[in-house]
């Protein structure tokens, strides 16, 4: 994919605050190289048992233990959408070969892993993560 097809999934997300959360009609809209990167959505039971071990793990594989589980679509979803009051995408933007996505934050620390996995899935770099006063 290219740099534009990616800053337009960011301008998409950008408009997620006031859309519906339906996962159906994100499906629709999101492109099929990011849709093929979603882990499969676990029962209940699956669940409640990968948490169980993951609480029982240590602090150093918790991460290792989220990385291989993945991120299911409505997980995604959840930081781009109006229930997360955390921050929020305004805007992303090409300058000389560079993706620049602006988010605004309510708090810090931001947890920006859901932004680093979806520009790794792009086959993107991520040169920084930085705050512009």
């Amino acid at each position: 994919m290219t740099l534009e097809e990616v800053r337009d999934l960011f301008l998409l997300l950008a408009e997620a605050r006031v859309m519906e959360p339906d996962e159906d009609s994100w499906r629709a809209r999101l492109p099929r190289w990011l849709l093929d990167h979603f882990a499969e959505e676990l029962t209940p039971e699956e669940n409640e048992a990968w948490l169980n071990r993951w609480r029982e793990a240590p602090l150093a594989q918790k991460a290792q233990m989220e990385d291989a589980r993945g991120w299911e679509l409505g997980e995604w979803l959840y930081w781009f959408q109006r229930d997360n009051e955390m921050w929020t995408i305004v805007g992303a933007r090409l300058e000389d070969q560079r993706l620049t996505v602006d988010i605004e934050q309510a708090d810090d620390p931001v947890p920006t892993r859901v932004l680093q996995w979806t520009c790794e899935v792009a086959g993107l770099r991520i040169e920084s993560l930085g705050r512009v006063s």
